[in-house]
């Protein structure tokens, strides 16, 4: 078994077993609500869910790439200073910021600098994936699973948001 191959066998089980640790946490709040029919566990069940079927299509696509197997990695980049603070630093501002500016708003710009920050690909592929999966997130937390999210106290993003709301409903 190569380095390669180790390495990527102990990020998939890691990653498996964040999902399933949170896949099985959610049965111990599965409190019935009752404006809401599903119960308080189904949407975070189902992104433990997602994140270890996702991790288990990687694992399996890069397990039988022959790119990924390959000795030579001349596509690695050395992390700048700016990469790893954007890296820790971004989703913090982006919770500190919620409350003010609303969740709406606030992953509608967020995921584009996140995605920005971490791949460093061209601004119009970042805003042509990023934009359309945060109004799916959005969407799906909203419309399907009945999700609040704050609508921002500062009062131009309360509006953006209640807009983006309404739209929704």
């Amino acid at each position: 078994m190569s380095d390669k191959f180790r390495a990527l066998l102990m990020e998939f089980l890691c990653w498996f077993s964040v999902g399933l640790a949170a896949f099985l946490l959610t049965f111990t709040f599965d409190d019935e609500i009752p404006l809401y029919r599903y119960g308080a566990n189904v949407w975070p069940a189902i992104i433990s869910l997602c994140l270890m079927l996702c991790i288990t299509i990687l694992f399996v696509y890069s397990s039988v790439s022959k790119k990924f197997l390959q000795d030579a990695d001349n596509s690695t980049t050395p992390l700048t200073i700016f990469t790893i603070f954007g890296t820790f630093s971004i989703p913090v501002f982006y919770v500190l910021l919620i409350p003010y500016i609303g969740f709406y708003v606030g992953t509608i710009i967020f995921i584009p600098v996140y995605s920005y920050i971490m791949s460093k690909a061209s601004i119009i592929k970042i805003i042509l994936v990023s934009v359309p999966a945060s109004f799916i997130i959005i969407v799906i937390f909203t419309k399907f699973l009945f999700v609040p999210f704050p609508v921002g106290t500062i009062n131009a993003f309360y509006v953006i948001n209640s807009e983006i709301v309404n739209l929704l409903y």
